[in-house]
Order: structure tokens, then C-alpha cells, then sequence
């Protein structure tokens, strides 16, 4: 700042000294009218002002310029500087409420998560129980259509090449083979037929061929000579009785064929019972199975521990 007076001071004295030979290089003018017009224009002194300054004292002309300079870039970066800080601000602000309305968008969801769980819940709740309700349903369906079946026998064995003509007398020869102490007339077939062939059997076996009886007896004693009594006649040699029983049933049977084996190959007496369960004693122990899986999983443990 001392400078800067100093400077003006000493620029103001050769203003004036400069002003009275200013005459010989200006003769347009006398001193006294340039006096007069820096007097009477500001701006005509500062720019004499300027320009001795820059002549007489160049390098410190330049550095207050390069002072001024300075100021205006630092001004213009300040205000620069603090627009963008108002615009971070604001977009700062922004983001932060963005950030608030998603918070409450998935505390929302969360809630609705919450509420679509107990739903689901409940429905699958619902669904078991109605998975459990058909099941019993199916067993009861099965249960009355094998009463039903409960006269008839399942042969197979029977040759295609036997006529349903013939079919009759065949089978009347083969039940005399099996219980010849019961006369021939007391047999009474209600009916008989050859049932659909399954696409898992072989094309080469026979269809096999089912047989109502009118006596309930007259078929349970058959059913017991044919595991117990042997056959004479070669012909009925390869002739197999079975149970007539409904497709769920010998479905779900067929499930326990592992373990039904084993207790075959055992010698352990099994039996079918109603509810669909497996039943049979194991050193001394009664044992009861509603499940295939369940059923498998006990022979697991048998075969481990042997």
C-alpha cells in the first residue's frame, strides 16, 4: 500500500514536471491547457498516469497489473467455487431424498414380503391338508374297488391261443387240477374275461385273464391250493393265481417289492392291511409300515447292522 502512494505521489510530481516541456512535442497545447483538460478530464490523467508509469517504472507497473489480475481470477474462482458448492448441495439434497424414498420403498416391501410369507404359509398349510384329504379319498376309492374285486382271481399264464369259446373249459379243468375233492358243477364262474395288456409286459406273455366267482369260499380255497398243492398236468404248470386288485392298490404295493422280497427270501410271513400298510413281526417285534421310503429305509439300517 506504501508502494502504491509512493508511486502515485512521484507519478502526480512528473505529471506536472512533464506538462511544462510538453509544449515543445505538443504544439497544439501549452502547458497550461493541458493542465486545464487533465484537470477537466480524470481519465485523460490516469491514462498520462498509466503511461509514464509503464515507461518510467515498467517492471513495477506490471507486477501491480499482475496483482489485479490475480484478484479478478481469484474473485471469478470463488464465485465459481461457490456456485458449485450450491450445486452439490442441491444435488446432494437430492440424492438424499432419494435415497429417504427408497428406504420407505423397501420397508414397504419388506411389509408386503411379510405378508405374501404368512400367506403362503397358510396356503401351503392348506394345500398339505388337501394333499393329505386325497390321499385318504384315493385309499377309500381303492379300498371299496378291491371289496368289490374280491371274488375274482387273476390267472396268468393262459395261452392267446385258447378261444374264448374254449376259454371256459379251461379254465374249469384247471380248478378241477387245483381242488379236484370240489365236483366241477360247484365251481360256478360268474364271468370271466381277458383284461388290457400294460405296455410294461413283453409282447410275447399272454394277456391274463380274470375270473368272478359266485362263492367267496370257492375262491379263497383256490387261492390257498395253488401256493400249498402241486399240479400234476404239465399244461397248468406255468399258471399263476393272483389277487384282482386295483390299479392304486398294486401300485402302491409294488412300491414295498424291495423289502417284500427280502421278507420272502427270509421267510417271514407279511401281510397287506387296510389302511394301505405292510405288516409283519421282526424278532419279535410288530412292525408296520405306511411308507415305502419309510419301509426301505428300516432294511437299510437290517443290512448295516448285519
Amino acid at each position: 500500500m506504501i508502494f502504491c502512494l509512493w508511486v502515485t505521489d512521484e507519478l502526480l510530481a512528473m505529471t506536472i514536471t512533464r506538462s511544462l516541456n510538453f509544449s515543445a512535442r505538443n504544439p497544439i497545447k501549452d502547458p497550461q491547457e493541458q493542465i486545464i483538460d487533465s484537470k477537466t478530464h480524470p481519465s485523460n490523467t490516469s491514462n498520462i498516469i498509466q503511461e509514464v508509469a509503464l515507461n518510467q517504472f515498467p517492471s513495477e507497473a506490471q507486477a501491480i497489473a499482475s496483482i489485479s489480475i490475480q484478484d479478478q481470477f481469484k474473485q471469478t474462482l470463488e464465485l465459481q467455487l461457490n456456485l458449485l458448492k450450491q450445486e452439490m448441495l442441491v444435488s446432494f439434497n437430492e440424492i438424499k431424498q432419494e435415497i429417504k424414498n427408497v428406504a420407505v420403498s423397501v420397508v414397504e416391501v419388506e411389509r408386503k414380503c411379510e405378508v405374501f410369507g404368512t400367506q403362503i404359509k397358510a396356503i401351503n398349510t392348506e394345500v398339505q391338508f388337501l394333499v393329505n384329504k386325497v390321499d385318504n379319498l384315493e385309499n377309500k376309492i381303492a379300498a371299496l374297488e378291491d371289496r368289490s374285486r374280491k371274488r375274482n382271481i387273476r390267472v396268468r399264464g393262459v395261452s392267446e391261443e385258447i378261444s374264448n369259446e374254449k376259454l371256459r373249459e379251461y379254465l374249469n379243468n384247471l380248478f378241477e387240477e387245483v381242488l379236484p375233492e370240489i365236483p366241477t358243477d360247484e365251481y360256478k364262474i360268474e364271468n370271466f374275461h381277458r383284461i388290457h395288456k400294460p405296455d410294461t409286459t413283453a409282447s410275447h406273455l399272454p394277456r391274463d385273464v380274470i375270473v368272478s366267482f359266485s362263492s367267496l369260499s370257492l375262491r379263497n380255497n383256490l387261492m390257498k391250493a395253488c401256493r400249498t398243492k402241486p399240479r400234476t398236468n404239465s399244461i397248468y404248470k406255468d399258471i399263476i393265481f393272483l389277487q384282482d386288485l386295483s390299479y392304486h392298490t398294486r401300485t402302491w404295493r409294488k412300491s414295498f417289492s424291495i423289502v417284500t422280497d427280502f421278507l420272502r427270501k427270509a421267510e417271514i410271513r407279511f401281510q397287506w392291511a387296510y389302511p394301505t400298510s405292510l405288516r409283519f413281526t421282526w424278532k419279535q417285534e410288530r412292525k408296520i409300515f405306511w411308507d415305502a421310503n419309510e419301509a426301505n429305509s428300516w432294511l437299510s439300517g437290517i443290512n448295516k447292522k448285519a
